[in-house]
């Protein structure tokens, strides 16, 4: 195991807190309940695994990927262990006025603003993220004292900060086009059964990850989104068509119209045939 933890706040970089890094080659303690006063954790985990818990969600985190908490929020590993994997953590100051790592004013407002808004807590890492990290580890551990290596790694914390916050918004058009490609497909198919297996593939997932990225992305699970796209599109036919119930339970996916019918009650809370009576 390797655990390094920096303090730059005491040698002249005061809006960072704390810098972390841990090569873990096995599971360790839990990480406890905690929250950071006016000042925002950033995370990457360069390998392995690992699960963030904030406001009862669980964020699992897989090598490549970040994840943000933002000032004062309550978090911990969700009464999981560290895992086995290597991690690197910045703790940087981000109070509700003045500068944020020495930016000036306005684009200090722009900043804090951006981190409040996140789309994404929870999102792949841009190309460089751990070169960055690497190049800025090499930095802290000289001499903050010379005013030019202080320099560097305070341009270095910028830069990271603004590539985050691209980075969420990122993430958040890219589940926004794997959401609208997945929902067209199904629509499209609604007429025959669509296995979760043919979905997962289409989008280049193995099943467990595209049943965490669905989700993640959509709100719902698959097979519960997929039922509920056959449901609506069986009520909007049910009140503008007069096909038979069967038919019309054919025409989107089903085998037999006791399943639809069945389907149909615990979506909408009445019968296919009340609901084209009302």
């Amino acid at each position: 195991m390797i655990r390094q933890t920096l303090s730059p706040k005491e040698h002249g970089i005061a809006q960072l807190h704390e810098f972390g890094f841990y090569r873990n080659t096995a599971a360790h303690a839990e990480l406890a309940e905690h929250a950071h006063p006016d000042a925002l954790e950033f995370c990457f985990l360069a390998r392995g695994q690992q699960c963030y818990r904030l406001q009862d969600q669980n964020y699992e985190l897989r090598g490549g990927e970040c994840f943000l908490s933002l000032p004062n929020e309550i978090h911990d590993t969700g009464q999981r262990p560290e895992e086995k994997g290597e991690l690197y953590w910045l703790i940087i100051a981000c109070p509700p006025r003045g500068h944020i790592l020495g930016l000036n004013t306005d684009l200090s407002s722009e900043i804090r603003l951006a981190i409040k808004t996140l789309p994404q807590r929870h999102f792949p890492a841009w190309k460089s993220c751990k070169h960055d990290l690497e190049t800025l580890q090499q930095d802290l551990q000289k001499s903050l004292h010379d005013s030019w290596v202080r320099s560097q790694a305070l341009i270095r914390l910028q830069m990271l900060l603004l590539r985050c916050c691209d980075a969420s918004q990122q993430a958040l058009q890219r589940f926004n086009s794997f959401a609208d490609e997945q929902i067209a497909y199904i629509r499209a198919h609604l007429h025959r059964a669509i296995p979760l297996d043919e979905l997962a593939h289409l989008a280049g997932l193995s099943l467990p990850r595209y049943k965490e990225k669905f989700r993640h992305t959509v709100g719902m699970p698959p097979g519960e989104c997929l039922t509920r796209e056959r449901i609506q599109q069986a009520q909007h036919l049910l009140s503008h068509s007069s096909r038979t119930i069967l038919d019309i339970a054919l025409s989107v996916g089903y085998s037999s119209s006791q399943a639809f019918a069945t389907a149909f009650k615990r979506i909408t809370g009445v019968t296919p045939r009340a609901w084209r009576d009302s």
